[in-house]
Parts: C-alpha cells; structure tokens; sequence
C-alpha cells in the first residue's frame, strides 16, 4: 500500500494534461495528510491490511502534490458534490480538507469545478477515473483496476468527461476579477491566442490547450477544424 503511492510519478512528469474525475471522495493530489490518512485507515480495514502503515502511506501521498502549480501537468479537478460531502475522517478532517482545496484552486494551471447536488443530469454520476492527455485512462475499483490505451476507449472517456463538465456548478462572476503578476526570465516567449485555436465543438478545452502546446512545440499553428477567429501572438522577452 505504502509503495503504491510512488510507482506514478514518472507517468506524472511527463503528462501534459492530468483529467480527473471523482464522484465518492477527494482525489489524492487534492487531499490533505490528514484526509488520506482516513481514506486509507478504511482501506486497511477493509483488505486486511496493515494499520501500521497508514501514516507512512499516506505521507508517500503527499509527494505528487509538488507537480501542482507547475504547469507540468495542467490540472483540470472535476467533482460530484457528494465527494465534499462524504464525511471521511469526522468533521475536523473534513474542515481542513475543504479549506485545503480552497487553496489549492488559487494556485495556477489547476482548475476545480463542482457538480452540484440537485443539478439536472444530462448524464449521470460514474467511476472515478485518471485521464492522462489522450494517452492513458485508469481507473480503480471495489475490486480492482483498469487502464487502457486503446483510442476508441480514450474517445470515450474525452467525451465522458466534457459532458460531465458541462454540469458543473462554476460560474463567471461580474468583476473586479483576480489580478497576478507573473515573472519572466530573458528569452522567455509570451503567447497570446484567441478562442478559435483551442476550442472546438464536442471537445474539451483541455484537449484544445494540449493541441496548441504540441503544435508550439512543433512550431506549427493546426487550424484544421476551427469555425471560430484564429490568431496566435508570439512575443520574445
């Protein structure tokens, strides 16, 4: 179980774009010490695991949350309301963990949206899932594991999610909006894009991001299926 926590970093480094979609409880980059060590305190009980590696377990959790903020990956956290409301730990733990995640959603290339409870489905809660670029899907289980590289699956799960998202309870609030001074190194780049790069019908805008940082990479500009204005702005600092 311990072990467990460090076997991903390397797909971690070199993931893009990190989907996340979570319907029972808080996904482990989100979850305080103190949460995980809740979370895997059932776990033991349940498989008839060792408590006494709980704490240790749980401190190896805590390691991948140094790739938030660092663009590599971007974020993108989607959540059932009965994820937050799940109480695990008692309400002391569930306290810290809800002020956790306020501020882990401050931090840049990491956005965390919320379905609400009540909310008109156009499509129904499911199993949570790790959706790496379009690469990698995994997903665990009461009784087990799955991952698939197959693209017909991968699709699948691209639109799973967008659909889900466009549930979501985030809304844009009229001003003053947020304000942030970012520094810059000599030689860096400042990019500047419009709408109709990244977006498209039927696909999530991650998948839009992900395709215009390849193609930046490549040092090409793909306008193949745009139906919006497209304009890129390149600025060497």
């Amino acid at each position: 179980m311990k072990r467990l926590q460090l076997q991903a970093m390397g797909l971690y480094a070199k993931t893009r774009v990190l989907r996340v979609y979570e319907s029972l409880f808080v996904p482990g980059f989100l979850q305080t010490v103190d949460y995980a060590k809740a979370q895997f305190t059932i776990h033991a009980r349940l498989h008839d695991l060792p408590l006494d590696d709980v704490e240790e377990t749980a401190q190896n959790r805590m390691v991948r949350k140094r790739f938030l903020g660092t663009g590599a990956p971007v974020f993108s956290f989607l959540l059932e309301a009965s994820a937050l409301t799940n109480n695990t730990g008692g309400a002391e733990v569930m306290n810290g963990q809800l002020d956790h995640l306020l501020d882990v959603s401050r931090l840049p290339y990491v956005s965390i949206e919320i379905i609400p409870e009540g909310r008109a489905r156009s499509l129904y809660p499911g199993e949570g899932f790790y959706l790496f670029d379009e690469s990698l899907l995994k997903q665990e289980f009461w009784s087990g594991a799955f991952q698939t590289s197959r693209p017909d699956n991968i699709s699948y799960f691209v639109r799973v999610f967008a659909a889900l998202r466009g549930q979501a309870g985030a809304r844009c609030e009229p001003g003053p909006w947020p304000q942030a001074t970012v520094p810059f190194t000599e030689g860096a780049l400042l990019v500047l894009y419009t709408d109709g790069l990244i977006e498209r019908r039927n696909e999530d805008i991650d998948t839009g991001l992900s395709r215009l940082a390849a193609a930046l990479s490549a040092d090409l500009l793909p306008v193949a299926g745009a139906d919006d204005d497209t304009a890129l702005v390149v600025v060497p600092l």
